[in-house]
């Protein structure tokens, strides 16, 4: 699924879940079929996160919400509400968002940038197409995302990698379409964003 939510852009994996806290416009594309479940929260803990969050589904916090969704009895709802937020609290967050920018310069170059995560042009060079210096690009990037233009920009190759392999695209043909001029390039950086190669993070 790939979702918009609160100035972000987010992908979710199989076997991973969106958390967006109450009031958050959100939309959402289904990339490839997909089986959800939805599961809402009323009231918590006070470190229930503030933004929208991808997370690793544990297996126990799997089938709490699978249970959660399909129909409990009156009973059992609290005892597995209970069990759902001792597992957010233990969460595994993961990076699969990607912070858009507000500036109208960062936004036409993070626009191209997603359209064509392959586009290797130096930060020179997209200063130019913005129309602003480089050191006003590299702030721009730095204040309105979180991240240097390089850090944000490997982000959007990462998740657009994401869902090309959801499509089942080879890992060879999904680097070069991202942006990376060998599979083991493309690999490193995927395992030092996910702690995984691609072929075993769709495995689990």
């Amino acid at each position: 699924m790939r979702v918009a939510a609160g100035g972000s852009y987010w992908v979710i994996p199989p076997g991973r879940g969106l958390w967006v806290p109450a009031g958050v416009t959100h939309g959402f594309v289904c990339v490839t079929s997909v089986s959800v479940r939805t599961v809402y929260l009323s009231g918590g803990p006070e470190d229930l996160p503030a933004k929208s969050e991808v997370w690793q589904i544990s297996n126990l916090m799997r089938e709490v919400i699978i249970r959660l969704a399909d129909g409990t009895s009156p009973s059992e709802t609290p005892h597995l509400a209970a069990l759902l937020l001792h597992e957010i609290e233990r969460r595994e967050v993961l990076p699969l968002h990607i912070e858009q920018p507000s500036d109208r310069r960062a936004v036409r170059v993070a626009e191209a940038v997603i359209k064509d995560p392959a586009d290797n042009r130096s930060l020179e060079a997209w200063a130019h197409h913005a129309g602003a210096s480089p050191r006003t690009l590299k702030r721009l990037f730095r204040s309105e995302t979180g991240l240097t233009f390089g850090q944000w920009r490997r982000h959007v190759r990462l998740i657009t990698a994401l869902e090309l392999l959801a499509l089942g695209e080879p890992v060879t043909q999904v680097g070069l379409a991202v942006g990376y001029e060998s599979t083991s390039a493309f690999i490193e950086m995927f395992r030092e964003q996910l702690g995984t190669t691609p072929g075993k993070y769709f495995a689990q």
